[in-house]
């Protein structure tokens, strides 16, 4: 599943659009910014000009949403995490995203920010994107250095 985002009111949206790969048939393209620009999409398409501003076709865009996840869930491919490690970060990047979710983007943009930063770094400990915290971490854990 996919969901391509290109900004709508930029001359080269199409342009911009075709540059990110369509990796299959559940991939959903997004055109922001209809409260700026109206876009005429084709009927068939899986594809939405939409407004995060004024919420403009998001409505649609979440139906969609579903109906490519109830595919993908009636497939049974249920993701299964085996290493304890995985589940522990894993339930602090639901309790992260959840802290998100309850906070108002115009109040504290900045606190948001540094809980989506943290919920990425969380999601790179388990894909093994690895920063030079962790390795020193690491090493300073199994290593005695300085005697």
């Amino acid at each position: 599943m996919q969901i391509r985002v290109v900004d709508g009111s930029e001359d080269y949206w199409r342009e911009s659009l075709i540059k990110i790969p369509k990796l299959n048939d559940l991939t959903i393209d997004l055109i922001n910014k209809s409260d700026l620009v109206e876009i005429k999409i084709e009927d068939d398409a899986k594809c939405y000009n939409v407004s995060t501003k004024t919420n403009h076709n998001i409505k649609e865009f979440k139906e969609a949403l579903k109906k490519n996840i109830k595919q993908v869930v009636n497939k049974g491919f249920e993701p299964i995490i085996f290493r304890e490690r995985h589940v522990k970060i894993t339930k602090m990047l639901l309790e992260c995203l959840n802290r998100i979710e309850l906070k108002d983007i115009y109040a504290s943009p900045e606190l948001i920010a540094e809980d989506i930063r943290h919920a990425l770094s969380l999601i790179g400990k388990i894909t093994g994107t690895v920063n030079v915290e962790d390795i020193l971490d690491n090493l300073f854990k199994r290593f005695c250095i300085g005697k």
